[in-house]
């Protein structure tokens, strides 16, 4: 997971060593989310690279409408192998979310807050009932903070999908690294149907929290341009 914005950044400065290095990590993991995640990071650095063809839009209308839907299916016919093969570990974690579902709102009605945490870590409150494990992160801010913070989790998780398909869509005038950013960043949040997203790493702080405020027309760089008279008369003082 965490190698996967170096992959994205290998893709955008076409470092071929890189590629080769990343995606023999991937393969060695033999992670069924790894190998999802490459397959999203790969399809939004192509859609990226046909904005610089001839006659982008046509080719893009018809990725969407072709391309995308065929990609899909075969995808699945070629983890399918690799989800059985995993059975027990993807048995737990659609156990995790199929009971979260299924008892939402009995959830919800019981404990609105959450549930009452003690110790150091989640483990603490499996004796209490209803508990369903930490592989769901959405579920897991719920356990934390009850629905108020599942529903920012939600709020989040979506804001910040809907922002990178926004610039991936229209990548003009990016850097290398926040379009590395932007094309691992929907990969990185399917994660949290499995263990955690960037929201439980560093690389938010890092990574992504600089070019996601740039692209929502905030952050240094945009600041600099639209006080630059300002700037430079308090520098001149």
């Amino acid at each position: 997971m965490l190698a996967l914005p170096a992959l994205a950044y290998s893709l955008i400065r076409r470092r071929l060593i890189g590629i080769a290095v990343f995606i023999a990590i991937f393969a060695l993991t033999d992670s069924l989310g790894g190998y999802m995640a490459l397959a999203v990071t790969f399809a939004a650095y192509l859609y990226i690279c046909l904005d610089r063809l001839r006659y982008a839009g046509v080719i893009r209308f018809f990725a969407w409408t072709l391309a995308l839907p065929i990609g899909a299916i075969l995808l699945f016919f070629a983890l399918a192998p690799v989800y059985e093969h995993k059975a027990g570990s993807a048995l737990v974690r659609e156990q995790n979310i199929i009971g979260f579902f299924s008892n939402f709102f009995g959830l919800i009605l019981q404990r609105p807050f959450g549930f009452s945490l003690s110790g150091s870590s989640l483990t603490s409150v499996g004796d209490q009932g209803g508990y369903l494990g930490s592989n769901f992160m959405f579920y897991v801010a719920y356990v934390e903070g009850g629905v108020l913070a599942m529903i920012g989790y939600l709020v989040l998780s979506g804001s910040a999908a809907i922002l990178a398909f926004r610039v991936i869509l229209m990548p003009k005038g990016q850097s290398p690294a926040a379009l590395a950013a932007f094309i691992s960043l929907p990969a990185m949040l399917l994660f949290s149907f499995q263990r955690g997203s960037i929201f439980e790493t560093v690389l938010l702080a890092f990574l992504y929290a600089i070019p996601m405020i740039e692209a929502l027309g905030g952050g240094p760089a945009r600041y600099i341009q639209r006080n630059s008279a300002k700037l430079a008369t308090r520098d001149a003082a």
